[in-house]
């Protein structure tokens, strides 16, 4: 569907005149400082979509980091995650100062439901700066997953690999690694975390109506997506492991789920967990999700505990040679 905006408001229809969504800038005098240490003034920008190209209420909203030049003209920009109608957590600007941003990230009571409490929000004191090529949330500093190489994809294979490193709804710093397939099809993962690690892969490939039902094909399109990884990314242990247990996985025992595919998840040693999905429609493709999380004990954290816990984290100790 094609989209316009028009000479006299914000907003974006579609061709037939139908509301799609209205964009907003705004920033406010005392969000001026200097964020890249060069002696110039930048600013800071809210940016609001009040219906995430679908109109209603889905907003969703971010700020951004200008950089200026002697001339007042924009040299750079870097966005931050503000929130939205379904997110986690909503940022709001307490002071810009010193080239650092002092905001509070406050649960978001949409997500409470209609009968619960509103009053006692989750809220996090946050401070975020300009370092090197990125915005860094000072917390995440303390993050044992700071100190881990941001790298997925082995670079010794020949594979090409686009990658970007951005910050996760919890800013925590989160590695996307993509790589073309000789189907022309991609495979994207994304690496992130603070204290538990996240390692997320997924692929969209030509429908096949074998994945919707067939278990014996199902088991053996894992076994070789798995393997593949296996070879070609820096996690061949975790990845090995999981292919194991689908190796002695019998196929007959696999469910199939009320719309076809199969969902596997797998406990493995040392806190690792798996969580292993194939499915998909003539529409959209056949699609897999393999997604690999190291968990602090247990089970995994719920994200404002998560958020909670990296608060009272103590800095990190560089390892010594």
């Amino acid at each position: 569907m094609s989209a316009t905006n028009t000479k006299t408001d914000n907003c974006i229809r579609d061709k037939d005149g139908n509301f799609l969504s209205c964009y907003y800038a705004s920033a406010q005098p005392e969000w001026v400082t200097d964020f890249n240490g060069d002696g110039i003034a930048d600013a800071l920008f809210h940016f609001m979509d009040e219906g995430l190209g679908g109109g209603g209420n889905a907003f969703g909203y971010e700020y951004r980091i200008v950089l200026l030049d002697q001339a007042q003209k924009i040299q750079k920009q870097y966005a931050l995650f503000g929130g939205g109608k379904m997110s986690y957590g909503q940022l709001n600007i307490n002071r810009v100062h010193n080239g650092k941003i002092e905001a509070s990230y406050e649960e978001n009571q949409f997500l409470r439901g209609n009968y619960e409490d509103t009053l006692n929000l989750k809220s996090e004191d946050l401070v975020f700066s300009l370092e090197g090529d990125r915005i860094v949330e000072a917390h995440y500093h303390n993050c044992p997953m700071a100190m881990m190489k941001k790298q997925i994809f082995k670079t010794d294979k020949g594979l090409k690999i686009e990658k970007d490193i951005a910050s996760d709804d919890q800013y925590n710093e989160e590695c996307t690694e993509s790589i073309t397939m000789p189907d022309r099809s991609q495979y994207t993962a994304i690496l992130g975390g603070c204290e538990e690690l996240s390692l997320h892969f997924s692929r969209t490939i030509a429908y096949d109506k074998r994945l919707e039902t067939n278990k014996a094909f199902i088991k053996q399109t894992l076994l070789e997506e798995l393997l593949f990884l296996k070879e070609h990314t820096l996690y061949p242990t975790v990845i090995k492991a999981a292919y194991d247990q689908v190796q002695k996985t019998q196929s007959g025992s696999l469910t199939i789920e009320q719309y076809g595919g199969v969902t596997l998840h797998l406990n493995m040693a040392d806190h690792w967990q798996a969580h292993l999905f194939i499915s998909g429609n003539a529409e959209q493709g056949s699609f897999l999700t393999l997604r690999f999380v190291k968990a602090k004990a247990g089970e995994t954290m719920a994200f404002w505990e998560s958020m909670d816990n990296k608060m009272k984290l103590k800095p990190q100790k560089k390892a010594t040679k």
